[in-house]
């Protein structure tokens, strides 16, 4: 290493660095899609306690793109905008109290990468013999 006469440093071995600057970009909601003809397009589903769904309505597809096979053993979460995040953890503990809920509006991302609106009925569903819950039943909705 030497010095050069302004102050800097100077190498003399033939080593290469590569220096990057990246910024992490959210999604955003400009590819987002709405229910324009105000049609009741729904599908439901059924999550296990740990939020993994279980079942998926062939309807599915024809809302977010996805065959059930492809969602199924994933989680809600998964599919949810950043920004809805806290509102449907709200939602989830408010269905955990009361046995159900709603979630409002929140968006979630298709197959095609297109932000959805999306509004979600929920309720426990509990066994027959022994009162204990056994999984979410939800409906969701086309905003």
């Amino acid at each position: 290493v030497e010095s050069t006469s302004d102050g800097h440093t100077v190498s003399s071995s033939n080593e290469t660095c590569f220096v990057a600057l990246a910024k992490l970009i959210q999604p955003s909601y400009q590819c987002h899609v709405s229910n324009r003809l105000n049609i009741a397009v729904e599908f439901t589903s059924r999550q296990n306690l740990d939020g993994k769904f279980v079942y998926l309505d062939e309807r599915c597809t024809r809302i977010t793109g996805y065959l059930p096979d492809e969602i199924l053993g994933s989680m809600l979460y998964e599919f949810i905008h950043f920004d809805d995040l806290e509102n449907i953890r709200t939602s989830f503990e408010a269905l955990f109290e009361n046995g159900e809920a709603e979630t409002g509006d929140y968006h979630i991302l298709t197959k095609g990468c297109q932000w959805i609106l999306i509004n979600t009925k929920s309720y426990i569903r509990y066994n027959h013999w022994n009162y204990k819950p056994e999984y979410v039943c939800s409906t969701h909705e086309l905003v």
